[in-house]
């Protein structure tokens, strides 16, 4: 009673702790073994992608959609599409609608934000017919993140 070393030697097999600590069992070395990979292999991971600095600037594509009637306008909806690596923040999209030079009404939206190799939405509102005239639509600016 209360001496722990005379306990261990009546069990066969047993060995004495060294220093009254227990040995890990294998099942706790696996476990610590895959978790210190998978740290190192997220360190490695951004490392790797912080010296990544070789991205492509964000290159923004923008397709006009179906033409709605909205209240007392017209709402023309377009995709914009980052194909570049690197994001763009405060991306601004403009819409004009031309009757030959003229430019009859312009409309503009800014989105927050687009991840490179990525596609966001939205939508244009204007008062005159989209129908009646030309629509020349794009992105003319955008922020670096």
């Amino acid at each position: 009673m209360g001496n722990d070393a005379a306990d261990t030697r009546d069990r066969p097999g047993a060995d004495p702790p060294a220093n009254g600590a227990e040995r890990p069992a294998p099942l706790e070395w696996i476990v610590g073994g895959v978790s210190a990979l998978a740290v190192a292999a997220m360190a490695g991971f951004l490392l790797w992608e912080a010296a990544g600095g070789d991205r492509s600037p964000p290159v923004l594509q923008v397709v006009a959609g179906p033409v709605a009637a909205a209240g007392e306008g017209y709402r023309i909806a377009f995709r914009v599409r980052n194909d570049g690596e690197a994001a763009a923040a405060a991306v601004v999209i403009e819409g004009e609608l031309r009757s030959g030079e003229r430019v009859v009404e312009t409309s503009t939206v800014t989105i927050d934000y687009i991840a490179g190799n990525s596609e966001r939405g939205g939508g244009l509102v204007f008062a005159a017919d989209p129908a009646r005239h030309t629509l020349r639509i794009r992105a003319t600016g955008y922020a670096d993140p």
